[in-house]
C-alpha cells in the first residue's frame, strides 16, 4: 500500500535512515519550527533500505563529491535556531 511517511533528519553531516525501497522523496522542510523533516511517497509491502542523506549548513564544507554523486532536495530555515540547512541524498 502506498502511503505518505515522514522521516526526521539530524542537521549536520551524513546520515542514514530505513526507508521502504523505490520510495520517492517529495519535500523537505521543517516541523514545529526545528525538526527537519523529510516526506516521502512509500509503498509499505516494499523491504526496508538503508539511504544515506547528507544535511549541511550554508556556509559549510561539503564533500567534494555533491555535484556528482549527490542529489538535492530543498532548503529548510530552521528559525527557532536561526540556521538555513540544504538536504541532498547520496545517490549509489
Amino acid at each position: 500500500m502506498k502511503r505518505i511517511y515522514k522521516y526526521e533528519l539530524p542537521p549536520g553531516g551524513l546520515t542514514s535512515i530505513r526507508i521502504p525501497r523505490y520510495s520517492e522523496v517529495l519535500h523537505v522542510n521543517t516541523q514545529t519550527d526545528n525538526d527537519v523533516m523529510l516526506w516521502a511517497i512509500v509503498d509499505t509491502e516494499e523491504p526496508l533500505t538503508e539511504r544515506f542523506f547528507y544535511v549541511a549548513g550554508t556556509g559549510h564544507d561539503l564533500p567534494s563529491n555533491i555535484f556528482t554523486q549527490y542529489r538535492y532536495y530543498g532548503t529548510v530555515h530552521v528559525y527557532d535556531k536561526r540556521i538555513v540547512l540544504h538536504v541532498f541524498e547520496e545517490m549509489k
